[in-house]
């Protein structure tokens, strides 16, 4: 199992669900306090959540930015994890998913 280095690969917040049988954890990153959940990060996160028995379907990842136009989105955009979501504050009822194509489309709406 990779270690997961605190400055590099943890999240600025990591949210869990515990009221469903299967619990939801969401780890979520806000651009302007570092990068963006990319592939490296994501790797690592999900080495540690199948380590301790998550099934994947119950972890998703969150990069979160001011707004779609800013310097920041544009900036990190080809960073950004497949198969994870980018929020943008200005749009708040509105996600942006990245799906790699490899298997069925979940949407973290449906966890919600």
């Amino acid at each position: 199992m990779s270690v997961v280095e605190a400055d590099k690969d943890l999240s600025d917040l990591i949210l869990a669900d515990l009221g469903p049988a299967d619990p939801l954890i969401v780890f979520m990153e806000v651009v302007a306090t570092d990068g963006p959940i990319s592939q490296r990060r994501q790797d690592a996160l999900y080495a540690r959540t199948d380590a301790a028995g998550f099934n994947r379907s119950q972890v998703a990842f969150v990069t979160a930015y001011q707004d779609r136009s800013a310097a920041g989105f544009r900036k990190t955009l080809s960073e950004l994890a497949w198969d994870s979501f980018a929020w943008f504050t200005s749009e708040p009822h509105n996600i942006v998913q990245l799906k790699d194509g490899s298997e069925k489309v979940q949407f973290l709406t449906d966890f919600i």
